[in-house]
């Protein structure tokens, strides 16, 4: 199975495969790229169903159908597929200016309880 859809070897501008000096072709991705992402979703447990939204048979959840459980969750970095980690270059809170959730054009998310 194709990861995401950018295929299965890394391609020059002009589409071409790139290859080494012996003319081996690079892959996107390794066993190990997978593995690092799975990483990503653990500790996901699925939630019940909503009866005030979904009267569904058998009743499902697609509101938020996932719920994050910390203790399960696997906490170490997970590198990307360009040799750093998923979350480089986010800017953390503690790094924004003071006050900058007032400014013009923010957005707010409700994240937790």
């Amino acid at each position: 199975m194709q990861l995401f859809s950018f295929g299965l070897y890394k391609l020059n501008e002009n589409g071409t495969r790139v290859t080494d000096a012996d003319g081996l072709e690079f892959p996107t991705y390794t066993t190990r790229d997978i593995e690092n992402f799975a990483k990503v979703w653990t500790g996901l447990k699925r939630r019940g169903s909503r009866s005030n939204i979904e009267l569904q048979t058998p009743p499902s959840n697609s509101i938020d159908p996932l719920k994050i459980n910390r203790n399960y969750r696997d906490h170490t970095p997970k590198t990307d597929l360009r040799g750093g980690y998923l979350g480089d270059n986010v800017q953390l809170c503690s790094e924004m200016p003071s006050q900058s959730f007032l400014r013009v054009g923010a957005k707010y998310q409700f994240v937790s309880c």
